[in-house]
């Protein structure tokens, strides 16, 4: 028998300057025939941790760990009342295959400090971010590479994510967030994260009854 899923799933877009989070509640998922009437009513919010550049490497680091504790232990008064359970709730971070592009470009010389910088901060934010999850406790913790989508194509599906939720209000959302969102949003639709999402509608149902 397959274990339901956990309830809620945080999706992360890594980064030491921003990272991106959306949060979605599995008990909300549509069941519509359009991925955008399926997922848009689960994504209960958003935002982002930002970090600042000027400060110390190990500063930032722990910045950006007591974020996620903040998002992962606060209710969103925007959003509704909801409350992330540590033991109810998986967490997805997106691991950028920037390790093949630094490779492609150091091979021809262009831009290899700046790259080998950018892998490196990347990484370091990676690690805090998955640290601070594994503290935490968390139900499930994945590092996934979303597939190869173009840039634009994830921007506009996260857009229109945003504005088929039902109680979607003009918002300013930027390029991090709408990535965590696509990231959550392609989870719940793989074979892995849809494997999940039955188990919990089935988890759901069966406590209706």
């Amino acid at each position: 028998m397959t274990a339901a899923a956990p309830r809620w799933l945080l999706a992360l877009d890594p980064g030491l300057d921003v990272t991106g989070w959306a949060v979605f509640d599995r008990h909300r998922l549509g069941a519509g025939v359009t991925l955008e009437a399926r997922c848009a009513p689960a994504l209960v919010d958003l935002g982002r941790l930002e970090t600042d550049p000027a400060d110390d490497i190990g500063n930032r680091l722990r910045a950006l760990a007591r974020g996620f504790h903040e998002v992962l232990w606060r209710p969103a008064l925007r959003a509704g009342e909801y409350f992330l359970e540590p033991a109810q709730t998986e967490v997805v971070i997106e691991r950028p295959a920037a390790v093949s592009l630094y490779g492609r470009h150091a091979r021809d010389g262009k831009h290899l400090a700046q790259l080998h910088a950018s892998l490196e901060k990347l990484q370091l934010a990676i690690g805090a971010l998955h640290g601070a999850a594994l503290a935490a406790h968390v139900a499930a913790l994945h590092l996934v590479r979303t597939p190869g989508t173009p840039k634009p194509q994830k921007q506009a599906l996260a857009k229109r994510i945003l504005a088929a939720r039902a109680d979607a209000t003009p918002c300013r959302t930027i390029e991090d967030e709408r990535d965590a969102i696509f990231l959550g949003t392609w989870w719940l639709e793989t074979g892995a994260g849809r494997a999940r999402v039955e188990a919990a509608r089935r988890a759901a149902e069966g406590a209706t009854r």
